[in-house]
């Protein structure tokens, strides 16, 4: 630019842009020259972008500013050229919204040419079908590709590139909302015993013997959804459960939090789920999470997003539709229940063949023993 002194303090700055997207054109733009910067507050460009989602890997302006106040006009002979990536989106993002990098360009690469909010949707959910999320430097975003990953929302899950549902569910709720659709909503998921029980989401293998006498029946409360979303407590109802396993040291579904006790803790620590003698019901290869070939799979809820009457579940890539939404998600992701609790052994063993619940080579004992209780996912629906 030469000396500064030479200039004024205003001067007139213009640029060119890729078509129409010129800036200072059509309108007088001028800077504030500060040492040898010239500061330009915030302006608009002359003509708006087209009316749909964009995303401008490089956008280009070619600088020239005017020190005669635009008789004339010269290129700067430093810094003349400006590349700025752009996303361009659908509506504005509500107050209050973290624009965070990788989840703007997630919405205006993937839903790049959309003008409605369902095209802009469909887009970004083609991403997250194929399991293989990243974030904006190309590094890959994992469901669970730590067992013990504590990440429950979008910036933990960002910063670490790994996460639990509530984390994944948030960051697709995010990705909408900076685009301007904010009508989309959380589904959280409870098992219908949601006191007593959790679930097992697919695949688990369960024996063709069964090794718990299914006479042995135990109460848990009902529990329902109502039209606005509030759970409410029903009647008792007794379930029978077809398969213990001996739980390894460590390893609960009820934790204490206040003791620091953690869920599972023992499995999650080993990346694979540990008991004490002969396991009956294994965790198997199933669906696949978010750039993880078997994550973690024993749940006491699961996080899903809802819009339109679907219901998207963005840890695993997978949607469900129509009126029985969440049948479909029942009867596609889950495999069966789970349920922890002390049960007499002598008293089991009345009700079916001799059984030894704590591997120690004794059967009908009279001792209470920790187990894990299994059921199979059979017809009707056992989530709410």
């Amino acid at each position: 630019m030469g000396d500064a002194r030479l200039w004024g303090g205003q001067i007139r700055v213009r640029a060119d842009g890729p078509g129409n997207l010129d800036f200072g054109y059509n309108q007088v733009i001028r800077g504030q020259l500060v040492g040898n910067e010239i500061i330009v507050n915030a302006a608009d460009l002359d003509n708006a972008f087209a009316d749909q989602v964009a995303w401008h890997t490089f956008f280009t302006l070619n600088w020239q500013l005017s020190p005669d106040d635009g008789r004339s006009w010269i290129a700067p002979a430093l810094a003349s050229q400006s590349q700025n990536e752009i996303c361009v989106t659908l509506g504005a993002p509500p107050a209050g919204q973290p624009m965070y990098h990788t989840v703007v360009w997630m919405g205006s690469r993937n839903g790049a040419g959309s003008t409605t909010q369902q095209e802009l949707i469909d887009g970004v959910w083609a991403v997250f079908e194929t399991t293989g999320v990243v974030n904006r430097a190309s590094q890959p975003l994992h469901y669970y590709g730590n067992w013990t990953t504590t990440s429950a929302n979008v910036e933990a899950l960002l910063r670490t590139r790994d996460g639990m549902c509530g984390s994944w569910a948030n960051f697709f709720l995010h990705i909408l909302r900076a685009q301007g659709i904010t009508t989309a909503r959380l589904r959280f998921v409870i098992p219908k015993y949601t006191n007593v029980e959790g679930f097992l989401v697919k695949n688990w293998e369960f024996p063709g013997i069964k090794n718990f006498p299914a006479t042995y029946q135990m109460g848990a409360v009902r529990y329902a959804r109502l039209q606005g979303g509030q759970v409410v407590q029903g009647p008792v109802d007794y379930l029978s459960y077809g398969w213990f396993n001996f739980p390894n040291d460590g390893d609960t579904m009820q934790p204490n939090f206040n003791a620091g006790e953690l869920l599972m803790d023992a499995s999650k620590g080993a990346g694979e789920f540990l008991w004490q003698g002969t396991a009956w019901v294994t965790d198997a290869d199933g669906i696949h999470g978010q750039n993880a070939d078997n994550p973690y799979s024993m749940f006491r809820d699961h996080v899903l997003v809802t819009f339109n009457d679907v219901l998207y579940d963005p840890s695993y890539g997978k949607l469900y539709d129509g009126a029985d939404a969440l049948d479909k998600f029942e009867t596609n992701a889950i495999a069966g229940y789970v349920r922890e609790r002390a049960v007499n052994e002598m008293s089991a063993g009345e009700y079916g063949a001799p059984i030894d619940l704590n591997h120690n080579g004794t059967t009908n004992e009279d001792v209470e023993v920790r187990v894990f209780l299994f059921r199979t996912n059979g017809p009707g629906n056992d989530v709410i």
